[in-house]
């Protein structure tokens, strides 16, 4: 299967999950990574605001906010060929920016370190932490130079170790579903 072929599955899975199942699997899987150590220990989290079907994760954004951790949301910038994932200060407030993502409303770059959490959304996952993300190279990119912990969330039905990974692409250091932390 090639990533192509795969995302329309996943996209497609994702689609028809039923509402209900996907809110309480959205909760377990917050309530999973606020319980951990990860989210305890870290100084900033750098997060994404939810595409439709993506995992909901603004709970744990205001949860983390509240808890005086410094929150991030990504931006998406190129110039020429080259593709940049900034993260931004997020203070609850958001904008449409590049590709239909909400970005934060202030310009406040989040400087990630060692005591840096990030989520990294996708569509799917194999057992050694690839995910299949949205085919842009964003993440991949980022995560080469990132030194904190990176943090897959996806439902456990959507691990598959037939998904494609190239080379360049990389693994996340965790990976929390609705059944615990992997």
């Amino acid at each position: 299967m090639t990533k192509e072929e795969a995302r329309a599955y996943f996209r497609q899975k994702r689609a028809h999950m039923e509402p209900a199942v996907k809110a309480r699997y959205d909760q377990a899987i917050v309530r999973h990574l606020l319980a951990s150590s990860y989210y305890q220990n870290c100084e900033k989290l750098l997060g994404y605001y939810p595409l439709p079907g993506e995992i909901d994760v603004l709970p744990l954004l205001e949860r983390a906010r509240r808890d005086g951790k410094i929150v991030g949301l990504p931006v998406c910038s190129e110039a020429g060929m080259v593709k940049k994932l900034t993260f931004m200060r997020y203070s609850g407030k958001v904008k449409t920016g590049r590709y239909g993502i909400c970005v934060p409303e202030g310009t406040e770059i989040v400087r990630p370190d060692a005591g840096t959490l990030c989520l990294v959304p996708g569509f799917a996952y194999r057992q050694d932490g690839h995910r299949l993300g949205y085919g842009g190279g964003y993440y991949d990119r980022f995560l080469c130079q990132f030194s904190g912990v990176s943090v897959g969330l996806f439902y456990r039905s959507f691990l598959c170790d037939d998904v494609p990974a190239d080379p360049f692409d990389i693994p996340c250091g965790i990976i929390v579903t609705e059944d615990g932390i992997h």
